[in-house]
């Protein structure tokens, strides 16, 4: 009994099973982090390296993993601070420091290239409304834009980001306690 406007259920080997609205644009706040992290796992950056928290990540607000300005912690701790809780500190960390490797050129800020990743992965997975303009799905206030996405795409996402074992780890876990420095 799907009672969602938008829905699309798939098997693991990509059959739609049912759909319904599923190329019907619609909002997706926190789901962005699905691509965060899917983006953050196939950058090549191995998990144990050093993820650092700006003032900017530590004061978003909304949904937290309770990140302080100055924390450092393991890309994997990240990963999980961001799926777990859906925190939107965590985004913006691991955007901030992952973009940074990302850049094509200086005018444009680790953030923008990180979203740039994100928003060429979701081409590269055949998505077909889908934008991204931000790590977290924030998209009201000064976080205001085009952010978007259709059921059919999302399950695009989360099927490429479940064939990964450290993301199945994170989002099978209710809660988690992470090391911070």
């Amino acid at each position: 009994n799907i009672t969602a406007a938008f829905a699309l259920v798939m098997d693991d080997e990509g059959t739609v099973l049912f759909s319904r609205g599923a190329l019907e644009r619609s909002h997706i706040a926190s789901i962005t982090k699905i691509m965060t992290a899917i983006v953050a796992l196939d950058s090549g950056v191995p998990l144990d390296s050093t993820v650092t928290v700006s003032q900017e990540a530590a004061s978003v607000g909304e949904s937290s993993a309770s990140l302080w300005a100055g924390d450092t912690l393991t890309l994997e701790a990240a990963l999980a601070g961001l799926m777990i809780p859906s925190g939107n500190d965590a985004a913006i960390a691991i955007a901030e420091t992952l973009g940074e490797g990302m850049k094509t050129d200086d005018s444009q800020t680790a953030n923008e290239a990180f979203v740039a990743a994100m928003n060429a992965k979701a081409a590269e997975l055949g998505c077909v409304d889908t934008v991204f303009t931000n790590p977290h799905g924030l998209d009201y206030g000064e976080f205001a834009g085009d952010l978007h996405s259709c059921a059919a795409d999302v399950a695009l996402m989360a099927r490429c980001a479940m064939q990964d074992e450290t993301f199945r780890a994170a989002v099978a876990q209710a809660a988690a306690t992470i090391e911070v420095t």
